[in-house]
């Protein structure tokens, strides 16, 4: 979610990951599409209603990324898409206290190093930095 050249980041409330920012997102539904759960994970996590703008790419990771121990669930390969987006309606952010501690926008330059799923956030973050510097 892009807001006056700013990323929207999300401060994840529980593990995996939790402390770390984020990218607001999460699991599609069965037979949801994938743009849909975008739209539906940003109003879950920050309360705005928001339209796509455009597909950034997809990134492959594990979930959870980390060992489990006995009784976990196992680790998955997952396959991450990210698209940008632009609120409807820009304003407060609301998050949710059960999914999200913080929620802030981020210019490129101010971006946090406490990272959830390093392994894709960080090139997927890169990758909205080299497409906005391609608008400007």
């Amino acid at each position: 979610m892009i807001h006056d050249n700013a990323v929207l980041l999300v401060k994840r409330a529980s593990e995996p990951w939790r402390g770390a920012w984020d990218i607001p997102g999460g699991f599609c539904d069965p037979a949801e599409h994938p743009e849909a759960t975008a739209i539906r994970e940003v109003r879950e996590e920050v309360g705005l209603d928001i339209a796509i703008t455009g597909f950034l790419g997809i990134w492959m990771d594990r979930y959870p990324d980390q060992p489990c121990t006995a009784g976990e669930r196992p680790v998955e390969s997952t396959l991450n898409i990210y698209y940008m987006a632009r609120a409807t309606h820009p304003g407060h952010l609301d998050a949710n206290p059960s999914e999200v501690s913080e929620a802030r926008y981020f210019q490129s330059w101010e971006l946090p190093e406490a990272l959830a799923f390093p392994d894709h956030i960080g090139p997927v973050l890169e990758a909205w930095k080299s497409a906005a510097a391609d608008k400007s």
